[in-house]
């Protein structure tokens, strides 16, 4: 088993014991597609969207984009692009 593989069984079972954080869901994420498993990377990346208020979602629709690029949709990856801009441009004027 090489580290990668250790990384995600130590993520998914730090999910068992807490399914909704953040922390976990965007790291296990982030693993799912640096290893190019784009389909369940957005998956993970929509569900920590569903989580509401996690602070970085400039960030998370970013890497989202990148996953859609991955899966050769550049049409979703484009959306996605345009949503992290306009979140980055709202946070930019309250800020």
């Amino acid at each position: 088993m090489d580290e990668w593989d250790k990384a995600l069984v130590a993520y998914e079972s730090a999910l068992r014991h807490n399914p909704n954080s953040p922390k976990t869901l965007h790291a296990l994420a982030r693993l799912l597609l640096e290893r190019e498993q784009f389909g369940p990377a957005i998956e993970v990346f929509q569900r920590l969207m569903g989580l509401g208020n996690n602070g970085n979602r400039e960030e998370i629709l970013s890497e989202m984009a990148l996953s859609w690029i991955g899966m050769e949709d550049l049409g979703k990856a484009a959306a996605f692009i345009q949503k992290a801009i306009q979140i980055g441009k709202e946070e930019a004027s309250i800020g």
